[in-house]
């Protein structure tokens, strides 16, 4: 069957109003114009086709927006990530540097491995390790806390829960019930019973103990309500960039 093109005339005669396209009206228009189902068929495809290249080069030939790229300096109208990067050292350091007890830095992790330029700081608190890295220059002797050659290994923390074990830390010098937490075995900390306080530590039997002698023994009486982590020694190192006398 030989094949013409659809003039204009044919075209407007196809019912493209809204509510239109009835089998009847399609059907009674392909019977206007003389064509098969099948001409139909391809020409519908060949119209949709130049239909879809129309709309791609309009795309392509308007003007695009593009993302800057993120870095340090971008701000989200108050703060730059720098900024902030440099707000959460400082705060953290205070943190570590109140509980030097139970906060550590390394320049390796665990396995020996470290990003170029970085350390690892963290603090162990009552639910387990909060860590974050941080660049050694200027960050590095901001932490007055013991280094280790290798840090512990990661517990799969995320960044939220860091956050949250954070909140969990007791305050220095603030008592807490034997009812609420225990010191780990072997760590010695200052114990009371309200009336009597001294420095304890819990034996591998789970017991109260002072001076390698049982409190039981030591203080007939006594019965620790309360405990707190034993303050830490003076830091007589001068500050940053002044020399030791």
């Amino acid at each position: 069957m030989a094949v013409r093109p659809i003039d204009a005339d044919e075209l407007e005669m196809f019912p493209y109003s809204e509510g239109a396209g009835t089998e009847e009206q399609i059907s009674e228009w392909i019977e206007q114009t003389g064509l098969s189902e099948d001409d139909t068929a391809s020409r519908a495809r060949d119209l949709c086709w130049k239909v879809i290249e129309g709309f791609i080069n309009v795309v392509k030939t308007q003007p695009t927006l593009t993302q800057p790229p993120i870095t340090g300096d971008t701000s989200d109208g108050y703060h730059t990530f720098n900024e902030l990067y440099r707000h959460r050292a400082i705060l953290f350091s205070v943190i570590c540097n109140e509980r030097p007890d139970v906060a550590w830095k390394s320049k390796r992790h665990h396995d020996g491995t470290m990003y170029d330029g970085m350390f690892i700081v963290g603090i162990d608190t009552p639910e387990g390790q909060a860590t974050y890295h941080y660049d050694i220059e200027p960050y590095w002797n901001l932490f007055r806390v013991k280094e280790l050659e290798l840090a512990p290994e990661w517990d799969g923390h995320t960044p939220g829960e860091a956050i949250r074990r954070i909140g969990t830390l007791t305050q220095p010098n603030e008592w807490v019930s034997v009812y609420d937490r225990l010191p780990e075995p072997g760590e010695r900390v200052l114990a009371t019973d309200c009336g009597f306080v001294g420095e304890f530590y819990i034996n591998k039997r789970g017991k109260w103990q002072r001076y390698n002698v049982n409190c039981s023994e030591l203080l007939m009486a006594l019965d620790i309500l309360y405990w707190m982590p034993l303050p830490a020694p003076p830091d007589r190192r001068p500050p940053e960039g002044e020399e030791e006398n």
